[in-house]
């Protein structure tokens, strides 16, 4: 009898452990997530530039993107995002940590007309989350990190649907 309980023992603990690694695995994967869900995404909009007009702009839901290039012309293209780029942003959102941002990230005591700024607006149903971010930034470096981790992304993958279209 003691070898069956022993037998039994070693099996209900490992059964244990299975199902506690499971609900730990399924509640830190909860976690990482943001608060809004990738098939509620309506529109991404991001816009830079310096002063008050931001002439460079993308929207995600028309497609339509104008930029300045280098020899400050303004050029106007369509760039549809895939549903596979969309999802890619959306978890490297939630990853960085968009959601936790404040909206504007500006220095208190700074004159931000010569400053390279960026505004990202995400829509998600009803819900918005927009951000300004301002080059020049220096008060939280984790902000800033986060913030210009979120413009090289979204820049990078405008770029790189760019690309595809025009070749």
């Amino acid at each position: 009898m003691a070898i069956a309980l022993k037998k039994n023992l070693s099996l209900i603990a490992t059964i244990v452990v299975i199902l506690l690694v499971a609900i730990v695995g399924y509640y830190f994967l909860r976690l990482k997530q943001g608060p809004y869900q990738v098939v509620d995404f309506d529109n991404l909009t991001y816009k830079w530039g310096t002063g008050d007009t931001l002439e460079n702009v993308y929207d995600a839901k028309t497609g339509n993107y104008q930029y300045l290039n280098a020899k400050d012309s303004l050029i106007k293209t369509n760039v549809k995002l895939r549903s596979n780029n969309i999802i890619y942003i959306h978890n490297k959102l939630n990853e960085i940590g968009f959601w936790s941002l404040p909206a504007v990230i500006k220095n208190k005591s700074a004159a931000s007309n010569s400053v390279l700024r960026y505004e990202f607006e995400l829509v998600y149903g009803k819900n918005r989350k927009t951000v300004i971010y301002y080059t020049d930034y220096d008060e939280n470096q984790e902000f800033k990190a986060k913030a210009k981790e979120v413009q090289q992304l979204i820049s990078q993958t405008i770029e790189e649907v760019e690309s595809r279209f025009t070749r």
